[in-house]
């Protein structure tokens, strides 16, 4: 794994080793990575594992590995192919090329305790007479802030110009302009695929 800066600065992270981690290491990495909802980047590994049948990894942005899932063949297949996708849910989602119940491959979801969760609002603050919402956000979802004066009842109204759609998943922060000048507002999320 590596990192280009804006500049074009080279640095080298990470280099896969099938031997390392007692056998458990992953060779031949597959389709790039993707950005998980917690700051990590996942990927998949078409070689490698303790059954030598791929794996599903996480690298940190410093480049520190973790082992996540080693392929067995048979039921759950082998030889993941075309990276990963990060679903609405939170859940990593990907295929493979070969073994599963008929040998030919499989579609598999991977559920990790991530932290924080995607999708969860994880912190309101005041700036000024704005509201501040911040949320860890899934790749591909438009996520549109809305409010109501009562938790119990009433419409839930869209923020204007309150609404993002995220490509990568990454922490997202909206604002409701002048939002503390109401007497008390609740919020949610509004999220689509």
């Amino acid at each position: 794994m590596f990192r280009v800066s804006p500049s074009g600065s080279y640095s080298n992270l990470y280099s896969f080793n099938q031997a390392a981690d007692n056998g458990n290491g992953a060779y031949e990495p597959q389709a790039g990575l993707v950005l998980g909802s917690d700051g990590n980047f996942y990927g998949t590994a078409s070689g490698g594992g303790t059954n030598a049948a791929g794996t599903v990894f996480r690298i940190s942005p410093i480049g520190s590995y973790t082992s996540l899932y080693s392929f067995a063949n048979t039921p759950d297949g082998s030889i993941p192919q075309a990276g990963l996708v990060q679903g609405s849910d939170g859940n990593f989602y990907g295929t493979t090329s070969a073994g599963g119940t008929n040998s030919a491959g499989t579609v598999f979801k991977l559920t990790l305790p991530l932290n924080p969760p995607a999708n969860q609002i994880s912190a309101i603050q005041l700036a000024g007479t704005n509201v501040l919402v911040t949320i860890l956000s899934a790749a591909g979802e438009t996520y549109q802030l809305q409010q109501r004066g009562s938790l119990g009842f009433g419409s839930w109204l869209n923020v204007s110009g309150a609404s993002v759609t995220n490509g990568i998943g990454s922490l997202l922060i909206l604002t409701n302009f002048g939002g503390a000048s109401h007497p008390q507002e609740f919020y949610r999320l509004d999220i689509t695929p």
